[in-house]
């Protein structure tokens, strides 16, 4: 049983000390506690074992790629993709375009409703001081007023997502 320092399993191995550093910072190298050496032997099986696995991919998270966690992560993503696609079989996701066309009508019955309400709420809020005509004027005026700040709402948030999708 050969016992070796850092230093001498260096110029044994024809490398840098920081290389045996190195490899005794990552790899699974064991050091006598007694004599703060390592055995050649042992030191040389182990190497050869890590690096082999290491090529391989199986050497872990401190010597390289980790297949059996790339493997878990694959298992992990292909789980999530056939749970979106079940779902979207069950109906539990809509398309954007169903939903943007059924608020749109929505919001368009809301204008005609506000537009059409003009003569209603003129009729109801007419006085001896201001006759019913005056009356449609001012309440036609304040219902066009906020329908064109909620379009130019809409138009500055419209050009906000498409500069998001121009970045993106």
């Amino acid at each position: 049983m050969t016992m070796k320092t850092q230093m001498a399993l260096a110029k044994y191995f024809q490398v840098s000390s920081s290389t045996v550093a190195e490899w005794v910072s990552r790899g699974p190298f064991v050091k006598d506690k007694k004599t703060n050496r390592y055995d050649l032997d042992n030191f040389v099986r182990t190497l050869v074992k890590w690096q082999s696995a290491k090529l391989a991919g199986r050497a872990g998270p401190a010597g390289g790629l980790d297949l059996s966690g790339e493997r878990a992560k694959l298992a992990q993503k292909q789980t999530e993709a056939l749970e979106f696609k079940n779902a979207l079989a069950k109906g539990e996701y809509v398309k954007i375009s169903v939903v943007a066309d059924q608020f749109e009508a929505r919001i368009v019955n809301a204008r005609e409703r506000l537009l059409s309400s003009i003569n209603v709420i003129a009729a109801a809020v007419q006085s001896r001081e201001h006759p019913i005509a005056e009356c449609e004027v001012i309440v036609r005026d304040r219902i066009y007023e906020v329908l064109n700040e909620l379009a130019s709402e809409a138009e500055i948030d419209g050009d906000d997502d498409e500069a998001e999708a121009e970045v993106a």
